[in-house]
């Protein structure tokens, strides 16, 4: 049956990966929508804050997974110690 919807959801692999470089590159698409239109560019701002938002989490989430990995590591060291 054509023009049905797949009811498989899409493979994980087929989307782009949110990485922080891309929501760098959002966020200048918007930063120039905004500075571009003076009067409607505020529109925007909520669109700019939320990737701010997003971008600081992604960052806070990578620097506590590298603080994690650095305590299991010298807990592994310290367990291994006679």
């Amino acid at each position: 049956m054509e023009g049905k919807p797949s009811p498989e959801p899409p493979d994980a692999g087929s989307e782009p990966a949110i990485t922080p470089e891309l929501i760098e590159l959002c966020m200048d698409r918007v930063a120039r929508a905004i500075v571009r239109d003076e009067k409607r560019g505020a529109a925007y701002l909520p669109i700019y804050d939320r990737l701010s938002v997003e971008l600081a989490a992604m960052r806070q989430r990578a620097a506590t997974l590298t603080e994690i990995r650095a305590r299991v590591a010298r807990s592994l060291d310290r367990t291994r110690k006679p």
